[in-house]
């Protein structure tokens, strides 16, 4: 785009933060008046399938979001940088949205905790199990080691229990994993319809977005640009070492039971 209007890169970028903070001050000042859209937080770890689950969530015409924004939240003011930055990168400035989502997959990016128990923000934690995860993030990082990876993978998992039992409220926190996504799509679109009360349907096919296969936004692997959920079949990737696949397994095991305790789950229903 700034290559066909001739704008240095340099240039194209300013204009682009220009813009992004125009509209955070805008929305911190028009939202004293009124309620803005709710907040929709998927908490997960890299290579859970949160980037399938993004642009399943944007078939319904009452989400709005691209996958990782990179905001830090320290603050309520942070949700206005939120929605800049969705509605300035997705160039969609309706602001008509019921929920306007970020997925966060590290713990660095939330930085003030208690923002998650703000009944104007509801969660979605979707986690996957260790032999696909571990496999996929080798792959994405092939300079990272085994026990490198697991530590990441069961670090993270230990936060997200950490984060469902702060909030304590299965009014606002759903529990997903990647293969009932995948199999089981249809009970997982209407629990998201129940949950999150929303009157439109989802749909198994997706568009794709401005920012589908970015680097740093979301999946960058082939698979996401298919515009469908692809069946889960039997993993065909490299095994883990079984002392670590083990270790994986414990630790998956355990963040599943515990946040079942706090969250919806397909199993409750």
């Amino acid at each position: 785009m700034a290559k066909l209007l001739g704008i240095p890169e340099t240039l194209h970028n300013f204009l682009g933060q220009v813009g992004r903070n125009s509209l955070y001050h805008y929305y911190a000042w028009n939202f004293q008046w009124h309620e803005p859209p709710r907040k929709l937080f998927m908490l997960s770890h890299m290579r859970s399938g949160s980037s399938l689950l993004t642009h399943i969530l944007n078939t319904n015409p009452e989400i709005l979001g691209f996958g990782e924004t990179c905001t830090r939240y320290a603050s309520a003011n942070d949700f206005y940088q939120l929605m800049a930055e969705v509605h300035w990168t997705l160039r969609q400035f309706r602001c008509s949205e019921k929920y306007t989502l970020d997925k966060l997959l590290h713990d660095y990016l939330l930085l003030n905790e208690q923002l998650l128990t703000s009944e104007q923000i509801y969660l979605i934690f979707l986690i996957r199990e260790p032999q696909g995860s571990l496999a996929s993030l080798l792959k994405l990082f092939p300079h990272w080691t085994e026990d490198f990876a697991l530590n990441y993978y069961a670090s993270r998992l230990s936060t997200l229990e950490h984060y469902a039992r702060l909030v304590n409220d299965k009014q606002r926190s759903l529990l997903l994993n990647y293969t009932q996504l995948c199999n089981q799509s249809e009970l997982v679109f209407s629990t998201l319809q129940d949950f999150l009360k929303v009157q439109h349907p989802f749909s198994q096919e997706y568009e794709l977005l401005r920012t589908t296969g970015r680097k740093f936004v979301g999946d960058p692997s082939p698979n996401i640009q298919a515009g469908k959920i692809l069946k889960k079949t039997k993993s065909s990737a490299t095994p883990i070492q079984p002392d670590l696949l083990d270790k994986g397994m414990k630790a998956f095991n355990q963040c599943y039971a515990k946040l079942s305790e706090y969250c919806v789950s397909l199993e409750a229903e």
